[in-house]
């Protein structure tokens, strides 16, 4: 069944066009941001065009994928879905893909300004910035599980695996961090989630004595092999970004010598290939030095 069957059977009838570009950029934006209700995500147009912009991609019709994207960029903040950064950024790997450069880096821009480090829109990040009262009223408890990450930085090392108290008057659990009300975690672009904890009812996660756990030095108790795991995450990570930097330079700049994928750039630099040697001798000679 290919994607626009799909969508008939989800929708009950073909209420979009999705094979032309007018009929995409015709797609009405909504005029304000739906209410939370448990619903089939598939059923949102905003998730049928990001389906329909892989099937265009796959199909090599990559004018139509990105129309796609556009689409579903302008209707995504509407969504009573909380959409990540990476759903919005496809946008701009396609249109890198499609060499179309200059658009790519203009919507780059766009998307930097909306986004905080932890991925959320920065509007949507405001909207879930609330108070400790708020936030227990929620959950229906004042106090949080953090949960506990085996490569983790020295920081939140100190704080995991702990339940805290939101609003800081349990007399058996510390309160959690000022920084949770500002990015959500221990600090900005921090991956720890945050679990309701129910004294007496919850089974802790993590540790079975978790009130002495929890009330335990703040230090950072990872073991030598934690530490250096985590170190070589963090330069594993940093080789990425800059292959990545790379590779997406040598797309734009070096035409059809360029790999096709960034999987397939990583694989000829790892093996020092003698493709990899012609271009990185391309690349030195407009200026990059990618070795």
């Amino acid at each position: 069944m290919g994607i626009a069957d799909k969508i008939k059977e989800i929708l009950g009838i073909q209420k979009y066009d999705l094979t032309t570009i007018e009929g995409i950029r015709a797609i009405p934006i909504p005029k304000k941001k739906k209410k939370y209700q448990n619903h089939d995500i598939r059923k949102d147009i905003e998730y049928i065009l990001q389906r329909k912009a892989t099937e265009y991609k796959r199909a090599g019709q990559m004018d139509l994928a990105i129309e796609c994207l556009k689409k579903s960029n302008e209707i995504m903040p509407y969504s009573a879905y909380m959409y990540m950064a990476s759903d919005y950024y496809r946008l701009v790997d396609f249109l890198k893909k499609a060499r179309r450069f200059d658009e790519a880096r203009v919507e780059k821009a766009k998307l930097d300004l909306m986004f905080n480090a932890n991925g959320l829109r920065n509007d949507d990040a405001n909207r879930i910035r609330k108070t400790p009262q708020q936030l227990a009223r929620e959950f229906g408890t004042d106090l949080v599980e953090m949960d506990e990450h085996p490569c983790t930085c020295g920081e939140c090392a100190k704080y995991q695996g702990r339940v805290f108290s939101l609003s800081g008057k349990s007399t058996k659990f510390p309160k959690i961090p000022d920084a949770f009300f500002i990015y959500g975690g221990i600090h900005e672009g921090c991956s720890h989630s945050f679990f309701p904890y129910f004294d007496g009812e919850s089974k802790p996660t993590y540790h079975r004595n978790i009130v002495e756990y929890s009330n335990r030095p703040f230090v950072d108790n990872r073991t030598k092999a934690q530490k250096a795991e985590y170190e070589q995450a963090v330069e594993a990570a940093a080789e990425e970004t800059k292959d990545r930097e790379n590779y997406e330079w040598c797309w734009e700049y070096l035409g059809d010598i360029a790999p096709k994928s960034f999987s397939g750039y990583r694989r000829m630099k790892n093996s020092n290939s003698a493709n990899f040697q012609k271009l990185c001798k391309a690349a030195l000679e407009k200026g990059r030095d990618i070795q």
